[in-house]
């Protein structure tokens, strides 16, 4: 399946723009779609968010190889490959941890969180 992403949003940049996207993505995977690749061709503003929520917080469940063959992503701008790479490595990086490393990580960036907001 393509989804060709300017028929459904023009920047990959708002929380409703990576709603859309991760609301057809869902639609294709409730249908057994095995395989979707993704045409970003025409859309130039993105931020790493955008991929997050969008798209690679499914990382979280499915393996790394599972996740590759199924998307593939065409047509992203050099910014869109950048926005989406950094995203994309932050979680492998993250999901690739110990279930234990990930919860004390998880504590530490709460705790700074806290530290921060408060």
């Amino acid at each position: 399946m393509i989804i060709k992403a300017t028929n459904h949003f023009k920047t990959g940049y708002s929380v409703e723009d990576s709603d859309i996207l991760s609301n057809l993505i869902d639609s294709a995977l409730a249908n057994g779609e095995e395989k979707i690749i993704i045409d970003f061709t025409g859309i130039v503003d993105y931020c790493p968010a955008f991929f997050r929520f969008a798209l690679t917080h499914r990382l979280e469940d499915m393996t790394r190889e599972k996740y590759d063959e199924r998307f593939r992503l065409i047509g992203l701008s050099e910014l869109g490959k950048g926005a989406y790479k950094l995203t994309y490595d932050n979680m492998v990086s993250h999901y690739s941890l110990s279930p234990k490393a990930r919860r004390e990580l998880e504590k530490k960036l709460e705790e700074l969180v806290q530290e921060y907001l408060y």
